[in-house]
């Protein structure tokens, strides 16, 4: 038992050094209660894992409190700065609004979170790539005390990846006191009900109540997101941070407030801490943004007061948190796996194959339920809705990230991993919530005062 207050104390504190990092980005405390915490728990244990990995980079041994120590001047400084407000954070009168096929929803979405929590801590980690890629490092770090890249590759199994679950496994291993791989998976349902709120809310910004949880009811229906909330598997923390990042750039393009800049800043470095595919997606996102920055300074007659700054205020914090191990790599000798071009004119013959293996994995396999069924329709049914800003942005993101994929085939090795599907499911899962998102933006008329985020 107390194992499990020391646990649930690390959440809480976590949550907490997040908060912390929220009231520094926002100035407005305008954001429901919910919210905040969702978004802390996210910002929180990316903020505590990167300073896990400063100190393994200082040679530092780490335990429980060493990470939470080289944040507390940080949070000291924030509350200092902002002392925080409650008041009118906590709204219950919303739920006696609520009519029929809004409680309906409710109900079904939290019947699948308690599925994911039950299903996710009743088992301990067990499979295959959870116990080789993450668990074990987790493990090594734990009793070691230390993150210990002195051996280069062969430091540990898929050492180029990056850190963000092992560390943060190693850090509540700490907190209980004993390794425990059965409670420390709790880390993953709190991942997927904070990305679902977070989720929640932004839909909110442009849809009315009832289609916001129908958008978190289409994710909920997906087999493969509702397994991957239940393992120890790093792609669904991955499409938290990574599908955060978007989404603070499209509330940045409806509202030009920078703060959203920052906050997908971080996403964007988290997911690039995250998993390696994370660093790709960030390049991508930073490129788009420059182009939509780029096109509106040329061609919008309003003359964008934003500029260079705004392209900065998403850049710096993305590299910053993004990139340090990219280069501690590089300097350890640690090349990336599975990446070494292997494109010659006979390759061109995979096209076909890829394509095939693409059209399977969308419509023909039972993870993503109708989803990209569902998004064919929409856009096929809204094609002058396209133009609008923000769904001309999650359109051409999804293209280039189906793109990337392509490319990967078609030009690397990772061809070899096509066949099995298994490669292809993980990376569509990364950005499937893209799909949802532009179903109910296409389908249903925009908010009329999408000026906050609402309840």
């Amino acid at each position: 038992m107390l194992e499990i207050f020391r646990l649930i104390l690390a959440l809480a504190l976590s949550i907490g050094v997040g908060y912390c990092v929220f009231i520094s980005i926002f100035k407005s405390d305008a954001f429901a209660l919910y919210f905040k915490l969702a978004l802390s728990y996210l910002l929180g244990v990316g903020a505590i894992v990167f300073s896990m990995f400063l100190l393994g980079l200082a040679g530092i041994g780490f335990n429980f409190f060493s990470p939470l120590l080289l944040c507390l001047p940080f949070c000291i400084f924030a509350l200092v700065r902002k002392r925080p407000k409650f008041k009118s954070s906590l709204d219950l009168s919303v739920l006696r609004s609520l009519n029929f096929w809004e409680i309906s929803l409710v109900v079904l979405i939290a019947l699948r979170l308690v599925y994911i929590f039950s299903q996710a801590l009743l088992i301990p980690i067990y499979s295959w790539d959870a116990f080789a890629t993450w668990a074990y490092r987790a493990k090594v770090f734990y009793f070691d005390g230390l993150m210990d890249f002195s051996k280069g590759a062969n430091s540990y199994p898929h050492t180029s990846y990056p850190n963000l679950i092992p560390l943060l496994e190693c850090w509540l291993y700490n907190a209980m006191g004993i390794f425990d791989d059965r409670l420390v998976k709790i880390i993953f349902p709190l991942f997927y009900t904070s990305f679902i709120v977070v989720f929640y809310f932004f839909l909110r910004r442009f849809s009315e109540r009832i289609y916001g949880l129908l958008g978190v009811y289409l994710l909920s229906t997906m087999p493969f997101l509702t397994f991957h909330s239940t393992i120890s598997y790093s792609d669904m923390p991955l499409m938290t941070y990574n599908i955060l990042s978007i989404m603070a750039l499209v509330l940045w393009i409806e509202s030009k407030e920078n703060p959203y800049l920052i906050l997908g800043g971080i996403a964007a470095g988290l997911a690039a801490f995250t998993k390696l595919e994370g660093t790709a997606y960030m390049f991508i996102l930073i490129a788009l943004l420059f182009l939509y920055i780029l096109k509106t300074k040329l061609f919008d007659k309003n003359k964008p007061s934003f500029s260079i700054m705004s392209f900065c205020a998403f850049l710096v914090p993305a590299c910053v948190i993004g990139l340090p191990y990219t280069i501690y790599k590089k300097a350890m000798g640690i090349a990336n796996e599975r990446l070494p071009i292997d494109f010659s004119v006979e390759s061109l013959k995979r096209i076909p194959d890829i394509i095939r293996h693409f059209n399977h994995s969308m419509f023909f396999v039972g993870n993503w339920n109708l989803i990209w069924f569902m998004l064919a329709v929409a856009i096929l049914f809204n094609l002058k809705r396209l133009r609008e800003q923000k769904i001309a942005f999650l359109l051409i993101t999804l293209c280039a990230y189906l793109a990337l994929y392509f490319s990967l085939f078609l030009l690397t090795k990772n061809y070899e991993f096509l066949s099995p599907g298994t490669l292809l499911n993980r990376s569509f899962l990364q950005f499937i919530p893209l799909s949802v998102l532009i179903i109910i933006a296409t389908f249903f008329k925009p908010r009329p005062d999408p000026k906050k985020i609402t309840r």
